[in-house]
C-alpha cells in the first residue's frame, strides 16, 4: 500500500500539468499519469493506493509508473505500525 504526499497541480495550456510537492516540481504530459494525478488530488492524503488499484490505472506500464510516482514523491510506501 501507497501514500499520497501533498502535492499542487497546475493545469497549462496545453495538454499537460506541472506538479508540485516538497520535493520539487516536475512537468507531467502523459495522458493516463495526468488522470490519475487529478483523482488522487480529490482524495485525502489518508487514501491508501494499492497495487490493484495502481495496476487498473496503468496496466502493463505499472513498473514506469510506480517508478516515476515514488521517484517524484507522489507516493510512498505506507509504514507498518
Amino acid at each position: 500500500m501507497y501514500e499520497i504526499n501533498g502535492f499542487i497541480i497546475f493545469n497549462t495550456e496545453d495538454s499537460t500539468i506541472i506538479l508540485q510537492n516538497e520535493l520539487g516540481i516536475v512537468q507531467v504530459d502523459n495522458r493516463r499519469m495526468i488522470e490519475f494525478l487529478c483523482f488522487l488530488d480529490t482524495k485525502t492524503s489518508k487514501f491508501l493506493v494499492s497495487n490493484v488499484d495502481l495496476n487498473k490505472w496503468f496496466g502493463s506500464e505499472l513498473e514506469n509508473a510506480l517508478t516515476f510516482l515514488l521517484t517524484n514523491g507522489i507516493l510512498k510506501l505506507e509504514l507498518s505500525n
